[in-house]
């Protein structure tokens, strides 16, 4: 299942792609030992994929990465905890309006 979402991830048009988790790793490296071309995984051709091991490290790389008037869509099983990104994403959207006030 984290192969098939990766590889849609993958193809959809969107800048960057985070994974949270072992599995998306696993799924990361099957792909690229499969024969799919690192540098579509990571180049101007395909989304920068970021992988990340636990939820706590989502909200920094996603700080590096979002950029005004971005859409960020947190999909995860409730196991994964991505709820307890939104407070923290929220907060960074506030401060961000801030310094540009």
């Amino acid at each position: 299942e984290h192969l098939r979402v990766l590889r849609a991830a993958i193809a959809a048009p969107v800048r960057a792609v985070a994974l949270v988790g072992t599995r998306f790793a696993t799924a990361l490296q099957a792909l690229s030992a499969g024969g799919a071309s690192v540098g579509a995984l990571d180049t101007e051709s395909g989304p920068r994929i970021v992988p990340v091991a636990t939820t706590d490290e989502l909200v920094p790389v996603l700080n590096e990465h979002i950029r005004h008037g971005d859409v960020v869509l947190l999909k995860g099983s409730r196991a994964v905890g991505l709820e307890r990104c939104i407070p923290r994403l929220r907060a960074l959207g506030t401060s961000r309006e801030a310094s540009r006030a």
